[in-house]
This record gives C-alpha cells, sequence and structure tokens, in this order.
C-alpha cells in the first residue's frame, strides 16, 4: 500500500505534465506558431491602373491538398497611417484600391481547412520623379452634390506641367475624365456631379508625362477622412417682428436630417443661437434697437444634436436688417406725411374749379347766346345799313377812271361808203 501512493503520484504528475504541453502546444491555422504543411505561392505579380488608383495581384494557383479542402487565399494590403485591408478570394487574383504615390506592401498566403502556408510579400513603390506630382490635393462635397478637388503643382516639376484628374466610384465599370477645369497660376481646381454616396471612391492625379508621380487620394464611406461635405448658404431669409420677438424663416440648403443652424445677430455684442432641423425659429430681441441677423448651416454628426460638427460651415446668408427704434427723423416722417396729405386736399379743393376749367373746354351758355343775337337782330331792324344809289353818276366816277387807265383808247378813222381797196 505504502509503494502505490508515490507510484500513483507519480502518474498524476505525468498526466499534468502531458497536459500542460497539450496546452502549450500551436493551434494550426493561428497567427503565430504556424505550422506550414502547404506548398508556397509562386508567380505573384501585378499591373497598375493609374487611372482609378487600382492595383491588380495575381498568382500561381494552388491545387487542391490532397482532395480534403477547399483552398483560398489570405491577403494583406499595408499602407501607412491605416490598418491593412484584408480579404480572402477564392480565386488566385484580388483588385485592390491602393494610393499609388505612397509605398504599399502586399502579401498573400494559401489556406486550407485549419492548413496555413507562407506568406509571400510583394512592395509597390510609386512611379516617376519625387515631388512632381500634385501637391496639397483637398477636394470638398459641395452641398452632397458636387465634388470639388483643388491641387498646386508639385515643386519639382517643371513649370510648363499640366495635369488630368480622373474619378471612380462603386457603381462605374472604368474611370471617368474630369472636364470642369480652372487654372489660377500655379492652382489647378475640377470638379464633377457625384450626387450619392459610395462605400468607395478614387481621385487620380496625372500628370502630361511618364516622368510626373500619380497622385491618388482614396476614401471610404463612413471612415474619417471621407471627403468634408460643405453645404450651400440658406437662402430667402425672411424676418418679422411680433412682441418682443423676432421670427426668422429661411430656405435649408438641402432637404435632408442632421443639418444643424447657426442664426447670428449683431448688436452691442454678437450673439449666435443653434438649432437643429429647425429653419423657423423665433429670438427673443430688445427694443428701440437696430438688429442685424444671418444664417449658415453645416452637417452634424448625430441626428439629435449640435455639438458635434461634421464637414464644413457653409457661406452665411445675406444680411437681414431689423431696425425698431423710435427716433425723431421717424416719428417727424410719422407728422409730416398726414399733414403734406391734407394740406393738399384743401389746395385741391379751393383750385378744383381752375383746374377743372384747364382740363375741360368751356362751354358758352346758349341763352346768353340767344340774347345776344336777338339784341343785334333788333339794332339791325332799327338801323338798316345804307345802300349806295347807283342813279347818282358821281359813285361811279372812281370805277369808270380806274377801268380807263388800264384801256388804250383805239383810233378813229373815217369810214367811206362805197370805197373799196
Amino acid at each position: 500500500m505504502g509503494t502505490l501512493l508515490p507510484l500513483v503520484a507519480l502518474l498524476l504528475l505525468l498526466l499534468l505534465l502531458r497536459l500542460s504541453l497539450s496546452l502549450r502546444a500551436p493551434v494550426a491555422g493561428g497567427d503565430s506558431g504556424e505550422q506550414l504543411v502547404l506548398p508556397r505561392l509562386t508567380g505573384l505579380q501585378y499591373n497598375v491602373s493609374e487611372g482609378s488608383c487600382h492595383v491588380n495581384f495575381w498568382w500561381t494557383p494552388l491545387q487542391r491538398v490532397n482532395g480534403s479542402c477547399k483552398v483560398y487565399y489570405h491577403t494583406e494590403l499595408w499602407e501607412s497611417g491605416r490598418s491593412p485591408d484584408v480579404g480572402y478570394p477564392n480565386e488566385p487574383f484580388i483588385k485592390q484600391l491602393v494610393v499609388l504615390n505612397e509605398k504599399a506592401n502586399f502579401s498573400v498566403r494559401p489556406i486550407c481547412d485549419k492548413k496555413v502556408g507562407e506568406r509571400v510579400n510583394i512592395t509597390l513603390s510609386p512611379t516617376g520623379a519625387a515631388g512632381t506630382g500634385a501637391a496639397n490635393l483637398r477636394c470638398i462635397w459641395h452641398n452632397q452634390q458636387r465634388i470639388t478637388c483643388s491641387w498646386q503643382r508639385g515643386q519639382n516639376a517643371d513649370p510648363g506641367t499640366s495635369y488630368s484628374m480622373y474619378y471612380w466610384y462603386e457603381d462605374l465599370d472604368r474611370e471617368r475624365p474630369c472636364t470642369d477645369y480652372t487654372t489660377d497660376g500655379d492652382v489647378f481646381q475640377c470638379s464633377f456631379e457625384f450626387s450619392h454616396y459610395s462605400f468607395k471612391l478614387a481621385i487620380s492625379i496625372q500628370g502630361s508625362s511618364q516622368d510626373i508621380q500619380p497622385v491618388c487620394k482614396i476614401v471610404r464611406k463612413g471612415v474619417k477622412n471621407y471627403f468634408p461635405v460643405k453645404l450651400d448658404a440658406p437662402s430667402r431669409v425672411n424676418i418679422s417682428k411680433s412682441g418682443n420677438e423676432v421670427h426668422l424663416i429661411w430656405t435649408p440648403p438641402i432637404q435632408s436630417r442632421g443639418v444643424c443652424y447657426e442664426v447670428e445677430m449683431n448688436n452691442t455684442e454678437t450673439k449666435t443661437y443653434s438649432y437643429l432641423d429647425n429653419f423657423n425659429v423665433s429670438i427673443p430681441v430688445k427694443s428701440d434697437e437696430r438688429h442685424t441677423f444671418r444664417v449658415r448651416a453645416i452637417l452634424g454628426r448625430t441626428a439629435t444634436r449640435c455639438e458635434q460638427m461634421e464637414g464644413l460651415w457653409s457661406d452665411w446668408s445675406e444680411h437681414k436688417v431689423l431696425d425698431v427704434r423710435d427716433n425723431p427723423f421717424r416719428i417727424l416722417l410719422l407728422v409730416l406725411i398726414p399733414f403734406c396729405v391734407a394740406t393738399l386736399m384743401i389746395v385741391l379743393l379751393i383750385y378744383q374749379k381752375r383746374i377743372k376749367r384747364l382740363i375741360y373746354p368751356n362751354i358758352p351758355d346758349f341763352n346768353k347766346v340767344k340774347a345776344i343775337l336777338e339784341e343785334q337782330s333788333k339794332e339791325l331792324e332799327k338801323h338798316p345799313p345804307e345802300k349806295p344809289s347807283i342813279e347818282d353818276p358821281t359813285d361811279l366816277l372812281p370805277i369808270l377812271e380806274m377801268s380807263m387807265e388800264g384801256t388804250k383808247t383805239p383810233e378813229c378813222r373815217p369810214t367811206v361808203w362805197g370805197a373799196t381797196d
């Protein structure tokens, strides 16, 4: 009995030791201590599509292992400043977005059930001369309807270097050229219509020669570096006063929830009021003062409050002025206007007849005209006009003299009767 106890204790110790060793053993398929039971992949290659910022990777496929499982692949794309982009394709190729102006690393390994193969790595280096690509690339999503990107010529690029911009998102089969260009010295700008969300969006700036380094900007929906949204300024701002409050109403720049508005009121000091999805507000004001209002908008991070913003503030709307001061000049106007109107009415009443004569012709009184005619007729009956007498030959002398002066007296010749020539 005494000899059995040490034997039992030894057996228990061996069992515990074996159990601890089995727990420390690496698990197949894990990230550390992997059992390399699959063959190493070969033939890893890639090509670049600069217009859409895509890189196509492919390799020699790995056949089934002993017919027991189906092979798939585990890929990782490492770029500086962000977590790796992981993929699990079933086929021996994958297409991924890559920032072409930065260094990136790509790796792939086969997986079959819980068996994993060795990683195969490849490094992507930027093409073109350093410092020749577009610099300070910045894009803004205006009112969620149009994206505008601006950039400057690279510091190592020739002064005559020109650039072309392309864009791609998931609904497009290939990249599209941007055509709405403007140039101001060394600052370039191009914009295109974009009115919907896409989970992936790429902007590519390429140079006019192969020596110019391509530049890509890649954004994803929901991530921090998605293009900032700048809304249009609120329009049609109307103000009205009711008691000690001013009512403001405006037209929102976009029909969407989560829009925060800021109303600025300038008096002796500046005051601002924030509102969420409310474009019909009332603000208390002091009487006998001049008030100036303007409004701007921004997208809120949440749909319930405006403490956290995302995007950019819009431009301010036009100033609207409300002057409720009782100044002496305004009171004088209120008194003078009725006085002037009353005076004008009195003058019009006094000179009404004269004005009427100027406007309408003076029609004579028929009775007066008739009386005048009858009086003249009676005068003619009493004193008829004298007619010249034709019996007095002296009355005709002036007429005969005038007629004789205009005629020549014919020569008188004797008439001989019976004589012939």
